[in-house]
């Protein structure tokens, strides 16, 4: 083979990686409000169901940055469909409502539906500790009195749960 035709290998072989990786819009099954994808039914696309594809997938299809990433939370397999559903982190921090579910068949992935946010150079250091919001929370609420101020409720939580430490008090995730 001459050198011509060895990079026209090359660059059919890219190509056709590219193509597999990007999802076709006839598998677009449904999108949000925004035009985002919520249900994709993968039959032309080719990806394997490991994390590294999924998540190339998602980065190229919900344009995100490197800072989003997934964590597995849960998974179950039942005859030979997989399902695994991830959730997204940006910075380490937990997206509320940013999962998804990914259905797979023989380790190549069927489906995808869930919701992914695509976030763009947000600032993730916390300007208030956990008590501050907690305090600024209580302002608005301004209620008498709550569970965990009260004796009998926190006595009951804890003779419930057989654990000592147990409180209503929130304790804030930040």
């Amino acid at each position: 083979m001459n050198k011509k035709n060895i990079l026209l290998v090359f660059v059919m072989i890219g190509i056709s990686s590219i193509t597999l990786a990007q999802v076709q819009e006839h598998e677009i099954l449904t999108k949000d409000n925004l035009g985002n994808a919520t249900f994709l039914k993968l039959k032309d696309t080719k990806i394997t169901n490991d994390i590294n594809s999924i998540e190339s997938l998602l980065y190229k299809q919900y344009n995100l940055d490197r800072k989003s990433t997934f964590k597995e939370t849960k998974s179950s397999t039942k005859d030979s469909i997989k399902t695994e559903k991830y959730q997204q982190l940006y910075n380490g921090l937990k997206i509320e409502y940013g999962e998804v579910v990914v259905s797979s068949v023989n380790e190549r992935v069927k489906t995808i539906n869930g919701k992914i946010f695509s976030i763009k150079d947000l600032n993730t250091t916390p300007s208030l500790t956990s008590d501050q919001a907690l305090d600024k929370v209580l302002a608005i609420l301004k209620s008498d009195k709550f569970a965990w101020q009260d004796d009998l409720f926190e006595k009951g939580l804890r003779s419930e749960t057989k654990d000592n430490d147990a409180t209503y008090k929130p304790n804030g995730d930040l």
